[in-house]
């Protein structure tokens, strides 16, 4: 009988202990999970704020990191719903603005090409000459942004070879020469540049919108250094990559304005100066030579584009490992 009582006093112990044991499990183990599902389903997190998750449910250093993981998960989550929503835009605007380009193409010709037949009708000192020219210019100034958006809108594919950044640094700043004549402009190739693997013509592109927004910024003078070198090394090889940099002592970008920079149609301009997307191109040319552009800049003290490419060799490599 003694037996018989130790062993139904030990079952009884024995299910007292489990019982108090899942109760203690479901108050420190699975409570705080549940509050924490309770928190995500009730939309907290990202930029909504971090998940209403009571101090006291995150004592255990697991549940506090667990809370801090969901709402990194969160905020990245939100960015990149973001970045769709903003792509989805981009992506409308430019077909609407491809087919609005398209539209005004055909009249914006027979404006310049009746305006071009009545100037060679006319002599040189003829006052209805000057009028005839303002509207050529005009005309050739909206053309010029007709084809801006048109780029963007419908991309060219590069045509790749063995490109000397030496020739495009000087043919563009030739080009952009008659823009600012107040500022005073210093060019810089370092002798061992090697070569990429691009199209120059869309090289001179985008360096010459580099160049071409600087020198807007500063309109009442300045200093611009367009420079171009390689890389950094790794493990002691040859550079892998070479840059082309456009710096500007201009007012810089507010801090603001700064992560829109390469949106396409976003322009910190005056109506009528920019379409706002010169940046938008040089990012996706860098992106077609498998390069990147980066910016850097200081209120009150100017701007800094760089554009990194990757070297003829690596180009090559890169492609491989794309196909």
């Amino acid at each position: 009988r003694d037996r018989y009582l130790i062993v139904a006093w030990s079952v009884l112990f024995a299910l007292v202990a489990v019982a108090g044991l899942g109760a203690w499990t479901s108050r420190r183990l699975l409570r705080p999970l549940l509050r924490i599902r309770d928190a995500m389903r009730s939309g907290g997190g990202g930029d909504r704020g971090p998940l209403a998750v009571p101090v006291a449910e995150q004592g255990t250093v697991e549940y506090a990191d667990l809370v801090r993981a969901f709402d990194d998960l969160e905020t990245r989550l939100a960015s990149t719903e973001a970045g769709l929503l903003q792509a989805e835009k981009n992506a409308l605007l430019g077909q609407l603005a491809a087919g609005i380009a398209h539209e005004f193409g055909t009249p914006l010709n027979v404006i310049s090409g009746n305006a071009q037949m009545l100037m060679r009708k006319l002599g040189p000192g003829d006052p209805q000459r000057e009028v005839l020219e303002k509207i050529v210019r005009q005309s050739e100034r909206l053309a010029e942004m007709i084809r801006r958006v048109l780029d963007f809108a419908r991309p060219t594919e590069p045509q790749l070879r063995p490109v000397d950044l030496r020739s495009v640094v000087a043919q563009t700043v030739e080009m952009a020469s008659g823009i600012g004549r107040k500022v005073k402009v210093d060019t810089r190739v370092a002798p061992q540049t090697p070569s990429v693997r691009g199209d120059p013509r869309l090289l001179e592109h985008a360096l010459l919108n580099l160049v071409v927004n600087a020198l807007q910024a500063m309109r009442e003078g300045g200093r611009l250094t367009v420079e171009a070198g390689p890389g950094e090394e790794t493990k002691g090889k040859a550079p892998a990559t070479v840059f082309l940099r456009v710096t500007d002592t201009g007012p810089g970008i507010p801090a603001e304005h700064l992560p829109h920079v390469f949106e396409p149609f976003f322009t910190t301009k005056a109506q009528g100066e920019g379409t706002g997307l010169g940046l938008a191109i040089v990012r996706r040319i860098a992106r077609q030579h498998g390069g990147r552009i980066d910016v850097r800049t200081s209120p009150g003290e100017g701007t800094t584009f760089t554009l990194v490419l990757p070297c003829e060799q690596g180009a090559t490599e890169v492609r491989k490992e794309d196909a």
